[in-house]
């Protein structure tokens, strides 16, 4: 049983099928924060050109990243030695080999990097938009819809630990474990005294984090949410089957190992354009493991319940998510119908031929399927995604003044 607090309120979710429940990945994860090899410094990291580099030097010098230093997972880490006490307790020789766990803390301090549009006192009454990129990944593929929201919305993004821009701790005590990301991605949000999250839009692996977020979060409050391309509720091709990663995730472990999958990973980093370096994907490897997938179809569920505002896009050509799981994904969060567009035509003809600017408000996209669409819906399709972003942001933002 994972454990989170905000304020007084305690909440609890059931993830038997986390790897943080099983006492002998707790040892594998033991080991590794022993052995692992100090994360590079973010100047030394090279992500590719597909993955961070499209938007251009102009957009990254005209939304510059701020730093803010947080200790956070406290929460997290809590209800982890909690539980890992009970198991090493039934057995005195474990419990003496482990007493003095590297995990075992408080919390992980972590200089977490960020963009945050808001510079001008009237930049910060704007409706707040939240964007979490996936795995891995980084802020810099977000800015084409940073810019296009900028002008409407105070724009953060918080960028995880180990791709590049946010450094991991210096006790490596920070696993990518889905609670992590969460209390992370919560806790800069307190710092940032953000009250109130109008829009919260991710991609990939970062609509997981969303997910917890919208369905438990009490404060920041959040009011609308977007997945794009979100990976599944059940395992997907990209990622089965999951025990071939949590070996990988073994062999990492060991030290002696780590040339051997360096040169792996550098092949399919370069055969799937994907980006990264081999830490990053050991850390893809580990929020995958961590995520507690038979959790996720109640947590879309109770979206729907909730009559949360919500845009679900993708493309039927993703070389990562099967198009089917991610209509069954849809279908959990309430969408009935999809708005069927082709890619070589989405920029022109947009939804329909009477969908020719944003709305003001009074509706909006819930499903969006591009033919022919990739991973990156975003990128294959910007206007269209950009706008689809503005009709539910002035939705919500709409009903807020009501």
């Amino acid at each position: 049983m994972l454990k989170l607090f905000r304020g007084s309120k305690l909440l609890s979710l059931n993830i038997k099928s986390s790897y943080y429940c099983n006492l002998d990945h707790l040892e594998i994860i033991m080991v590794s924060h022993k052995n692992m090899v100090r994360s590079l410094d973010s100047s030394k990291l090279q992500l590719t050109k597909n993955m961070c580099t499209e938007s251009g030097k102009a957009l990254e010098l005209k939304y510059p990243l701020q730093y803010k230093y947080l200790e956070t997972c406290k929460s997290t880490y809590s209800a982890i030695n909690i539980d890992v006490m009970k198991h090493l307790e039934k057995n005195e020789n474990a419990f003496k080999g482990h007493r003095n766990a590297p995990f075992v803390g408080v919390s992980a301090k972590l200089m977490v990097s960020y963009l945050d549009t808001a510079e001008k006192k009237e930049d910060f009454k704007k409706p707040v938009v939240l964007l979490m990129h996936g795995s891995p990944d980084c802020h810099k593929s977000f800015l084409p819809i940073v810019d296009a929201l900028a002008p409407h919305a105070r724009v953060i993004i918080p960028n995880i630990p180990g791709y590049g821009f946010t450094d991991i701790d210096k006790e490596e005590r920070f696993q990518h474990s889905l609670s992590e990301i969460t209390e992370m991605i919560s806790d800069l949000l307190h710092a940032l005294n953000v009250r109130r999250v109008d829009l919260a839009v991710g991609h990939s692996a970062g609509c997981f984090p969303l997910l917890l977020l919208c369905s438990v979060s009490q404060q920041p409050k959040f009011h609308a949410a977007a997945f794009m391309n979100p990976v599944g509720h059940r395992p997907w091709k990209a990622v089965r089957p999951l025990y071939k990663l949590a070996l990988v995730n073994a062999m990492w472990s060991k030290p002696w190992l780590r040339w051997l999958l360096r040169l792996i990973f550098a092949r399919i980093v370069t055969a799937l354009g994907i980006g990264g370096n081999p830490e990053s994907l050991i850390y893809t490897i580990r929020t995958i493991l961590g995520v507690p997938l038979s959790s996720i179809p109640s947590l879309l569920v109770r979206i729907d319940v909730m009559n949360l505002p919500i845009l679900v896009a993708y493309g039927d050509n993703d070389r990562f998510i099967e198009a089917e799981i991610t209509a069954e994904f849809g279908k959990l969060l309430g969408v009935e119908e999809w708005q069927i567009v082709e890619r070589e035509n989405c920029e022109q003809d947009k939804l329909d031929q009477n969908y020719k600017e944003p709305s003001a408000g009074t509706r909006y996209a819930k499903g969006l399927l591009v033919k022919g669409g990739t991973h990156y819906i975003y990128r294959d399709c910007p206007a269209l995604i950009n706008d689809s972003l503005l009709d539910l942001l002035r939705f919500v933002s709409s009903k807020s003044k009501l």
